[in-house]
């Protein structure tokens, strides 16, 4: 606050009770520095503020963002902070653990955000890249990874959609794992991360949809953007995406594609024009709203740009 030289605990415990809800989650390591939770009242105020279903319902936070917030405060290594010695003018590192109340609420508000997903009609199968690569952290500034978001996807549409979405998650070639609507987002998101390893076969579901003959009305393929791993010797990987798609869209002509390119490449997997596949180059909360909204025919990637106010 510009017009306070020093903001103190009082002032802050004044200004957490004002801030929105997303206000909130961002300021959540910010009020611990300054002391705040030190106070029980406080604790249970966050508490019960980050948990009230009405609140995250009307915030339309998704689940990407309380996943962030939860690893932010969760994981020790994001945590560390620096402490002055008495009378040195050395730094020293150190850990703070979190408070497990507030540690609870934010798993509790990332599991109840999959309300805020956008409802994606008909049968849905999502390719989950649990290849290697995926590994890497989306930004140097944070501890997020390319394979968390894919998780965090992947359980948030599970929940929402339930028996109308089909998981394949895969790498050189399809993942057998068992993935459920009725399993937590975190418990989804870590199960994937724990798989790690191989090649990257985004043919591979595709493949696999085609064997089993199972007709979808979408396929979300999510992954870093490599292509390579198929051939002879690969069992759901002997093609590339697009020979495969191809394949796929002659037995079922009205399915959509939609592939979300984390980590995009100069090269991509089909031509900018082939029918049925959609294009998604990089990462945000927009993404899922914006698959929503393509599926049931409402605005182009074009006319989504086009509707923005500048």
């Amino acid at each position: 606050i510009p017009a306070v030289p020093k903001m103190t605990p009082e002032l802050w415990g004044a200004v957490m009770k004002q801030m929105p809800y997303m206000a909130l989650l961002r300021n959540i390591n910010t009020l611990e520095r300054q002391g705040i939770f030190a106070d029980q009242d406080s604790v249970d105020y966050i508490v019960q503020r980050l948990t009230d279903p009405v609140a995250i319902q009307k915030s339309k936070i998704l689940p990407f963002r309380l996943y962030e917030a939860y690893k932010a405060y969760s994981d020790p290594e994001d945590r560390s902070g620096r402490r002055q010695r008495q009378g040195s003018t050395e730094e020293t590192p150190i850990v703070r653990l979190p408070y497990p109340r507030i540690s609870a609420a934010l798993e509790t508000a990332l599991e109840a955000s999959f309300v805020n997903m956008p409802v994606i009609p008909g049968t849905v199968a999502i390719g989950s890249d649990v290849s290697g690569s995926m590994s890497c952290p989306i930004s140097e500034k944070g501890k997020t990874r390319y394979i968390d978001i894919c998780g965090v996807f992947t359980g948030a549409i599970l929940k929402k959609t339930g028996d109308r979405t089909i998981p394949i998650p895969f790498e050189h070639e399809v993942v057998k794992v068992n993935l459920s609507g009725q399993d937590r987002i975190l418990k989804t998101t870590e199960t994937l991360a724990k798989i790690g390893g191989g090649g990257t076969a985004v043919g591979a579901p595709i493949k696999y949809l085609l064997q089993k003959n199972i007709q979808v009305d979408t396929f979300i393929g999510i992954t870093d953007s490599e292509d390579w791993a198929y051939g002879g010797g690969y069992y759901y990987s002997n093609g590339s995406f697009l020979t495969n798609w191809r394949t796929y869209r002659e037995r079922f002509p009205a399915a959509q594609a939609y592939l979300i390119t984390i980590a995009p490449y100069q090269e991509v997997m089909a031509p900018s024009t082939e029918p049925g596949i959609h294009y998604i180059y990089g990462w945000s909360d927009q993404v899922p709203n914006y698959i929503a909204k393509s599926v049931q025919g409402q605005e182009s990637q074009v006319e989504a740009v086009e509707a923005i106010e500048l």
